[in-house]
């Protein structure tokens, strides 16, 4: 069975353009370190079989923002957990440059 997830990070920062790449970059290298990990997704979730993750960063109202989408396959519907999510995230030592950070998790209904 197929969980997708889509969650949002707003970083609250806003970069010029010549500053864009290179933080952009850091936001996106934090997000696929942490969903790239067996262990940490295992603790974000449960037993799963497969899970498969997009990473997208752009600029929108002057922040820079990730959008990802987590697909996570296993025998049962699998729940995604926030807190957990949140905490990684505020742990990792690229996340010091966006203190301000607002983390955002919807479940994506199956279709």
């Amino acid at each position: 069975m197929l969980s997708s997830y889509f969650i949002e990070l707003h970083t609250g920062v806003g970069y010029a353009e010549e500053e864009y790449d290179a933080a952009a970059g850091r936001l996106v290298n934090m997000c696929a370190s942490l969903l790239s990990n067996g262990q940490q997704i295992t603790s974000l979730t449960q037993e799963y079989e497969k899970c498969h993750s997009e990473i997208e960063v752009c600029m929108e109202a002057d922040e820079l923002i990730a959008k990802i989408v987590v697909d996570v396959t296993a025998a049962t519907p699998v729940k995604f957990d926030k807190s957990k999510l949140t905490k990684l995230i505020k742990a990792h030592p690229l996340a010091d440059e966006w203190k301000a950070m607002k983390i955002y998790k919807k479940l994506v209904p199956a279709v």
